[in-house]
């Protein structure tokens, strides 16, 4: 079934410098040398001259900092103060450790705000939710994928800005246990520049983590943990000596309505000199929704439900008492959900929001709050779903063509129009461009774990192979195609495609469509090299016409298939065995199949759903993400059941396979009355409603066409 979550979602990371020249900082030496040079922590630090800043660039209309900041710079005083306290008491703090800058108060925080927000309707800040889970996007949303590329990209030229900077100073606002910086760490640590990094959080158990992993890979970066909030962490930058440096991904400074973003913008002006922000654009009304809607998501709000309800002392929040509705807006796109109390009328709240700005409307906040944009990278990703991006999973669009518009003779010409398709399911089976950029990636990223592999076996069907085969670019393993891998359901794009062999080889023509931001635009024919090992040979046999179109209309009932995956897995249990007989150790063996698949082959059924008015209901026969890998093993060398069980949360996995790893689900979709949803049923009433599709399709003159297509070549 196509992800309902594809979406292209660009992320934006900018260098932020300010438009005011640097405050003056007197050059400190270093007499004494050692290996590593303390900063030293002055006993009085003054940043802004009474008389006001230097000149400014007034052309933005903004007048803040133009008159006299003496009163401004008297408050100030006294939030330096403070700080200096704190950066007094860090002397004594050694690298991968955590200072409480005001972390310890958060709890007291949200319950005022819970208070205000459940009495008086006020916003309820997203605290709660942060204080005691990671986000689940944090390094596998496609903002972070984006992110994550171009800080890898350009972590050279961003850690060749920052060399120079005497008495430098790096504050990750939202660390979490994020690896997104070590690139350019890794750039300033070959380069032997001494600096501090400070990682920002109000998830102390994730902050500890995060910096202490850090200070065991790097000598040159002195690593600590700052407890507490953003504005915590400002007013603690206020007091810092040298060149500060502030750097936020995923929006987490800047997500919030215009107005608020460029007043934490101007704030920031006192503290740092420099800014480099990741900005989230908008996309579609659906994507968006669907984006907040995940399993990951839900466990994350429940879990920031249960916080609220531990802080208040009562259970508040649940099913039973309040309803959770989204609302999205535009100009600028925001999502947030409405929190409506089920047992006092009248009761409501917003919580959560999260704001999408267009990279001209986010220059335009940049530049009226005083900073002015240096440089700024753009990359776009799509979701992915177990096989690499494909082109069944270009999703409904509103835009674009229904091919069952098309008359049998238009298909040939059509597919070479560069038009955009509504929908892939029925088109012939292939891997999108962005997917086979994204395979690439992978590969380039995973290259040791490719190299540990065995054995690779995948589907017959066109994404499962050419995913399969682009694995083993660095791996020795042989790729064997199992007929029964392939997907559940019988759109076009689950059968195995017409084939034919030439110079010894195998292909099979298919249109391709670009994937990614361009979605499902038609980018012509393209002949695959589907060549692999195939002990049971059925290629000749789905040739057959009649095959192909019995095969449509047959709905196999879902015990029948789970009753075949398990002959399945004891034949791959076998093979498995006898390679490992003959190498003499136990062996990796990698399965590239499909969504609704891993559910049968398993055993194990992990949907998305979604909660409405009459309960759970169906969204995707998979939480899985394309290229997403999980770890099971067999439970015994000779159980009837050939029975796998999934590894719980390896370690050596997510080392190797990063944000790709697909951990173990931990949570179960719970109704009102406190039962888990039934997600084989779910499932299997999917299975028969999209053989209804299929079958109302069928006595079109197109559907025919699709078929029996190979090619126009």
């Amino acid at each position: 079934m196509p992800s309902t979550t594809d979406a292209a979602k660009a992320s934006l990371t900018y260098m932020v410098q300010q438009r005011t020249e640097a405050p003056y900082q007197p050059e400190r030496q270093n007499t004494n040398g050692p290996p590593i040079p303390e900063i030293p922590w002055p006993s009085e630090l003054i940043l802004i001259p009474e008389d006001g800043l230097p000149n400014m660039d007034h052309s933005n209309g903004l007048a803040i900092y133009r008159s006299s900041l003496k009163g401004y710079s008297a408050m100030l005083e006294n939030q330096r103060q403070l700080a200096l306290d704190q950066v007094t008491r860090l002397g004594d703090l050694s690298p991968g450790q955590v200072q409480d800058i005001g972390g310890g108060t958060m709890e007291k925080r949200i319950e005022k705000e819970l208070d205000e927000s459940i009495r008086l309707g006020k916003y309820l800040s997203k605290a709660a939710c942060y204080i005691d889970s990671p986000w689940p996007g944090g390094d596998t949303s496609s903002q972070s994928r984006g992110e994550k590329k171009i800080l890898r990209e350009q972590a050279f030229e961003l850690a060749q800005q920052l060399d120079p900077l005497l008495q430098l100073s790096i504050f990750d606002l939202g660390s979490g246990n994020s690896e997104k910086l070590q690139p350019i760490f890794d750039e300033l640590e070959k380069a032997k520049k001494f600096c501090r990094y400070f990682a920002v959080d109000i998830n102390r158990a994730s902050l500890g983590s995060h910096v202490q992993g850090l200070s065991k890979r790097y000598n040159y970066i002195l690593c600590y943990g700052l407890y507490g909030s953003f504005e915590d962490a400002r007013r603690f930058a206020i007091a810092m000596p040298g060149n500060k440096v502030g750097i936020s991904c995923s929006s987490t400074l800047t997500n919030f309505e215009p107005e608020e973003v460029c007043r934490i913008l101007q704030s920031w002006l006192e503290a740092v000199d420099r800014l480099i922000l990741g900005q989230h654009e908008p996309v579609g009304e659906k994507e968006l929704e669907s984006s907040y809607h995940t399993p990951g998501f839900t466990e994350f709000m429940r879990g920031g439900w249960d916080k609220a309800n531990q802080v208040l002392g009562r259970t508040e929040f649940d099913d039973a008492r309040w309803t959770l509705r989204c609302k999205i807006s535009t100009l600028p796109q925001c999502h947030m959900f409405r929190c409506t109390s089920l047992v006092q009328p009248g009761t409501e709240f917003f919580w959560f929001a999260c704001y999408k700005y267009t990279t001209l409307e986010f220059q335009d906040i940049v530049k009226k709050s005083g900073w002015r944009v240096s440089k700024h990278y753009q990359d776009e990703k799509t979701k992915m779903s177990r096989h690499g991006h494909a082109n069944s999973n270009i999703g409904v669009s509103p835009h674009g063509t229904d091919i069952f518009t098309l008359s049998d003779k238009d298909f040939d010409q059509f597919i070479h129009s560069g038009n955009v398709v509504k929908n892939g399911d029925f088109l012939p089976d292939n891997l999108t461009q962005h997917g086979k950029k994204e395979l690439r990636r992978y590969v380039d990223e995973h290259a040791e774990f490719c190299a540990s592999l065995d054995l690779i076996l995948c589907s017959p069907l066109t994404r499962s192979v050419l995913t399969a085969k682009g694995l083993a670019e660095t791996s020795e393993a042989p790729v064997v195609c199992l007929f029964g891998l392939a997907e559940n359901t019988n759109w076009i794009q689950d059968i195995p495609p017409i084939t034919y062999v030439k110079g010894g080889k195998r292909y099979a023509s298919t249109v391709s469509l670009a994937g990614g931001s361009a979605g499902g635009t038609l980018l012509g024919e393209e002949v695959v090299d589907l060549t692999v090992e195939t002990p049971d040979d059925q290629w000749e046999s789905w040739n057959d016409r009649q095959r192909r179109l019995s095969t449509i209309k047959t709905c196999k009932p879902l015990r029948e298939i789970e009753e075949q995956d398990k002959k399945l897995r004891i034949q791959i249990r076998n093979s498995v065995q006898k390679i490992a007989e003959r190498k003499g150790r136990s062996i990796k063996a990698l399965i590239v199949t499909h969504g609704g698949k891993i559910n049968t082959l398993t055993g194990n059924y992990r949907t998305q759903l979604e909660l409405t008015d009459v309960g759970w209901e169906f969204k995707s026969s998979s939480c899985f993400a394309n290229l997403g890998t999980a770890v099971y093993r067999f439970r015994s060398a000779t159980d009837e059941e050939a029975e796998l069980v999934e590894v719980h949360e390896s370690e050596e996995h997510a080392q190797l396979l990063g944000s790709d790893y697909q951990r173990p689900r931990g949570f179960s979709y719970i109704d009102r009355s406190g039962k888990a949803a039934d997600e084989r049923r779910l499932y299997e009433m999917f299975l028969k409603e999209t053989h209804e599709e299929v079958k109302s399709k069928v006595s079109m003159p197109i559907h025919s066409v699709l078929l029996r297509w190979d090619g126009t070549a």
